[in-house]
């Protein structure tokens, strides 16, 4: 039980890996997730499905040849709100139309951070859930960064410039 005990420990312990559903911010009624590792559907609808409340989803990137209508069928009957960046994402926007899925859509992740928080303050009006925003592209991150890894940082660095003011009064 000694063993068992310290391996329990560790794994309360363990924030997960760097990119993946990575949990990196959570300020009153916000946690912030980074998946930037989602480089296709199913990473996407597996962190989607982790989660429980309210979603902001970001997604996009270089769209591949994947089938956007398993993560459209996943997300269709949940409280999600996507926001949809990058020059070539049409191919996402046909699918979530198709399947009545209202979403938003910007060319990059700057605009993209920026627009979750005017999200954000819509919702909070909604709810007083905790609201989770999940970075989780579905695509790769070739279109715009040199790895899923510089994706995510990105993602966290305008995230926290963002919402610095949040950050300081909590």
């Amino acid at each position: 039980t000694e063993n068992f005990q310290g391996s329990l420990q560790t794994l309360k312990n363990h924030s997960g890996e760097p990119h993946r559903l990575e949990k990196f911010l959570s300020v009153k009624n916000l946690i912030f997730f980074n998946d930037s590792k989602s480089t296709n559907i199913g990473a996407t609808v597996t962190a989607v499905n982790s989660l429980n409340g309210p979603i902001i989803l970001l997604l996009g990137g270089k769209t591949k040849n994947q089938r956007f209508d398993i993560l459209a069928n996943s997300i269709n009957s949940r409280s999600i709100n996507p926001i949809i960046f990058g020059k070539r994402v049409s191919k996402i926007c046909r699918i979530f139309e198709r399947y009545c899925i209202a979403y938003e859509k910007v060319d990059d992740l700057k605009a993209a951070v920026k627009l979750t928080k005017k999200t954000i303050q819509k919702m909070i009006k909604d709810t007083e859930r905790k609201i989770n925003i999940l970075f989780s592209p579905s695509c790769s991150s070739h279109d715009a960064f040199e790895s899923y890894e510089q994706r995510g940082d990105e993602f966290k660095k305008l995230i926290i410039s963002e919402f610095k003011n949040e950050i300081a009064n909590a």
